[in-house]
């Protein structure tokens, strides 16, 4: 009776122990100002910036994103840099908009990286190989082989590998993205042969005396943008005083 009682004791034991399992992350805010940490949506925590940081445990199982509504993002992840995870199977990965780049983030798994495993994962710009555009659907079931980016795995049993998750690495926010260039609202194209592939077009953008006016692939650009003047006698380079000239 007692050995039996001595069973179910440590039974049930293992089991409250399972069930309070939890994995560690630390997450780390080394932009230049404070921000909000948000988790599947909800918001999280506080971060103070320059080092700030915070140790969070969530389930073994923990699925979803952790990002920060900093420097342009928003808490639904529009916008924003994410860093995803999906616990069942040891999967971590980066989530970047193709539209915009919030901030710079890095996850760094507690275990070191061992034949393709566990290796961290970073991005610091828009246009990031190693991560998605949008968070993956479609996950392969696990492998004794290590993943290619933009997707990561750390397997352990027990499956409860922690990870440090990095903002700003670098220390700084990442600048603006350059404002799109101007659209050329004055002059047509010409099409030559009234091929509408083809343009009448300044070599290479260079306005300056004795510059080859050629046939080139339609861009949209300024140099295949042409004004008719004096009494359509004239073709002038729109928004500049060159004009084509037919040669000796």
């Amino acid at each position: 009776m007692a050995s039996h009682l001595v069973t179910q004791l440590f039974v049930l034991t293992a089991f409250a122990a399972m069930v309070s399992a939890t994995r560690q992350f630390v997450l780390v805010n080394n932009c230049p100002s404070g921000i909000n940490v948000y988790a599947n949506g909800r918001w999280d925590s506080w971060l103070e910036g320059e080092g700030g940081s915070r140790v969070r445990g969530l389930a073994d199982d923990f699925s979803g994103l952790i990002y920060t509504d900093a420097n342009g993002g928003s808490q639904l992840g529009f916008s924003t840099t994410r860093a995803g995870f999906n616990g069942d199977d040891g999967y971590y990965y980066l989530v970047t908009d193709p539209n915009y780049f919030n901030v710079e983030m890095s996850i760094t798994p507690f275990n070191g990286p061992h034949y393709g495993f566990c290796v961290p994962a970073r991005c610091a710009y828009l246009e990031c190989p190693t991560a998605f555009t949008s968070p993956p659907t479609d996950l392969p079931p696990p492998s004794n082989r290590a993943p290619n980016p933009p997707l990561y795995a750390c397997p352990q049993y027990p499956n409860d590998v922690g990870y440090t998750i990095t903002f700003c690495p670098s220390g700084s926010f990442p600048p603006p993205p350059n404002p799109p260039n101007p659209p050329v609202t004055q002059g047509l194209t010409i099409h030559p042969n009234n091929n509408t592939a083809k343009c009448l077009d300044v070599r290479g953008a260079v306005y300056a005396n004795g510059t080859p006016v050629q046939i080139y692939d339609c861009n949209g650009t300024g140099a295949q943008k042409w004004i008719l003047e004096k009494a359509n006698t004239q073709l002038r380079v729109a928004g500049t005083n060159f004009c084509l000239d037919a040669g000796s």
